[in-house]
């Protein structure tokens, strides 16, 4: 049992270091990319490059400033036939799906990641090309702290795998 996770210790010293990292190759955000209001913000918000009619996603990071949890109810934009708050996760047969979340807690004090292969806002059938550098308006729908608009820029991600929406 012990050979079966002495490759996990390295795997985790990597993880440390790069988080630890100067990440290099960010790009500058524009100033209206930390939205927030009365303690809940909406940070770093990108969306990644898509060509209109197709489905892509947008990242960053909720933050709870406040002393009282709250909840993400929605999210809406004019950039997409739907806008969709998702989760990424493990189905039974070991493969990874979405699912769409109503309602996402957002505790007090805590933040809450969006990012590929986990939490993410999903633009599904853009109604025009999304052309980096641009930066779009989306609209997050809080239970307590209302409505935030976020200005998100528009990035090439070349990184990532294929995020299969065929269901939508």
């Amino acid at each position: 049992m012990k050979t079966k996770f002495k490759f996990l210790i390295p795997l985790f010293a990597v993880l440390i270091l790069l988080g630890c990292a100067k990440q290099n190759d960010e790009v500058k955000q524009p100033e209206e990319s930390t939205a927030h209001m009365s303690g809940m913000m909406v940070h770093n918000a990108w969306i990644r490059q898509a060509a209109e009619g197709t489905t892509t996603a947008l990242f960053g990071m909720i933050m709870n400033h406040t002393e009282v949890n709250d909840t993400l109810i929605g999210v809406s934009s004019d950039l997409a036939q739907l806008t969709e708050f998702h989760e990424t996760y493990q189905k039974e047969d070991d493969m990874m799906g979405m699912r769409h979340i109503e309602a996402q807690p957002i505790d007090a004090n805590s933040s809450l990641i969006l990012k590929p292969g986990s939490y993410h806002v999903m633009l599904i059938r853009l109604n025009q090309d999304l052309n980096v550098g641009n930066t779009k308006e989306i609209t997050f729908h809080f239970k307590h702290a209302g409505d935030i608009k976020v200005e998100a820029i528009v990035k090439e991600m070349n990184e990532m795998g294929s995020m299969d929406h065929s269901q939508h």
